[in-house]
């Protein structure tokens, strides 16, 4: 018999060590298996060169560089953001996976899935592809032949124009 204040034991040694073994395999499922490096001399890469500018935030100074945009028939893309030959933004998605870094920033981030809206400059391979953007980004042209990426709660917007 159990008294009141005697808790009562829910898992048997066998549930204990099962309910072990579910939160790890749960904890690995969160951790993204890593991209393959891009090599984009490999065939069937398709690059895309231009200038780009950045902003963080609506109405806040802008950052310009070097842009580069390159796709696969296979669903894979990759972006690059650099000014003075300084990568300032490097990305890469697959039809399963993403990865973000910001080396100056020693910051880094990856996932399954689509990538985040959060990550604008991760939606232009997507976009220029013809598949529509994600739910609260638009994608509008710009005069002289640009377009613009633009999250419209946080103001982020990326403006790319790429060489003919």
């Amino acid at each position: 018999m159990r008294s009141e204040g005697t808790p009562r034991r829910v898992f048997g040694e066998a549930g204990g060590i099962l309910l072990v073994i579910l939160l790890v395999g749960a904890a690995g499922c969160g951790t993204p298996v890593p991209l393959p490096p891009v090599n984009l001399k490999e065939p069937g890469w398709t690059v895309r060169r231009g200038e780009a500018v950045w902003r963080r935030e609506r109405g806040g100074e802008g950052i310009a560089g070097e842009f580069l945009s390159a796709t696969r028939p296979d669903g894979r893309a990759f972006v690059e953001l650099s000014k003075d030959a300084f990568p300032l933004a490097i990305g890469q998605t697959a039809p399963q996976a993403w990865t973000i870094e910001f080396p100056l920033q020693n910051r880094h981030f990856s996932g399954h899935g689509q990538a985040p809206s959060r990550f604008i400059i991760l939606q232009f391979p997507q976009v220029l592809a013809g598949l529509p953007p994600p739910r609260g980004i638009s994608w509008q042209p710009q005069k002289g032949g640009g377009w613009r990426l633009e999250n419209r709660s946080s103001g982020e917007s990326l403006d790319i124009y790429l060489d003919p």
